[in-house]
C-alpha cells in the first residue's frame, strides 16, 4: 500500500473548484484555516465509498460557510459544525489490516492519524467495514474534535468576537 502525498487544503479547495470562497473564508477567519489543516492532517487517506472523505468535508465546511453568509449567519459557527460533523463519519467505519508481525490491528481514531494507522500496516490491504455507531453524530464531533484541535476551541470563539480580516489571503 502506497501513502499518497498529503494535499495541501487549497489543493482540496481546487478540486472542488472553491479555491475564491476557501481564500476569502480562510483569509477572513484565519483559525477556519488551522482547523481545516488540524482535520485534513488526521484524516489524510481515509477513503470511503470510493472517495478521499476530507475533500467532501472540505467541500461541505465551504458551501456551509457561504450559505451562512448568504443567509446571515454566524459563518465560522456553520463551518467549524459542518467540519466536525462531516468528518465523525469516520465513526461509521471500521479500518482493518494487520501490523508487520502479522497481527490484526484496526484504527483508533483517536489515537493516531490515519497515515500513522497505514504506516503500521506495512504495505499491508486495509479493510473498510461499514459499522452503526452507538452515539449521536455530534457526539463523535466532539470526541474528535478534542484530538485534533484541543486548544482551537478557545481560538474559535476569539475568532467569533474579533474583526474579521477582509482583504488578507488565505493561509495554504
Amino acid at each position: 500500500m502506497h501513502i499518497a502525498t498529503k494535499k495541501t487544503i487549497i489543493d482540496i479547495a481546487a478540486e472542488s473548484k472553491l479555491v475564491p470562497l476557501a481564500r476569502q473564508a480562510w483569509g477572513d477567519h484565519p483559525v477556519l484555516a488551522d482547523c481545516t489543516t488540524r482535520i485534513a492532517g488526521h484524516l489524510f487517506g481515509v477513503h470511503i465509498a470510493g472517495a478521499h472523505l476530507i475533500d467532501g468535508v472540505v467541500r461541505s465546511a465551504l458551501l456551509s460557510y457561504r450559505s451562512a453568509m448568504e443567509s446571515g449567519d454566524n459563518e465560522i459557527d456553520a463551518y467549524v459544525t459542518c467540519l466536525l460533523i462531516q468528518s465523525s463519519s469516520i465513526f461509521n467505519y471500521q479500518h482493518s489490516s494487520k501490523d508487520i508481525g502479522g497481527k490484526s490491528i484496526q484504527w483508533q481514531c483517536l489515537k493516531e492519524s490515519y497515515v500513522e494507522f497505514l504506516r503500521s500496516c506495512n504495505g499491508n490491504e486495509v479493510l473498510c467495514k461499514e459499522i452503526s455507531p452507538s452515539k449521536d453524530p455530534l457526539y463523535y464531533a466532539c470526541l474528535l474534535s478534542s484530538v485534533t484541535m484541543p486548544l482551537m476551541v478557545t481560538n474559535l470563539m476569539a475568532a467569533k468576537q474579533a474583526p474579521v480580516n477582509k482583504g488578507r489571503n488565505a493561509r495554504t
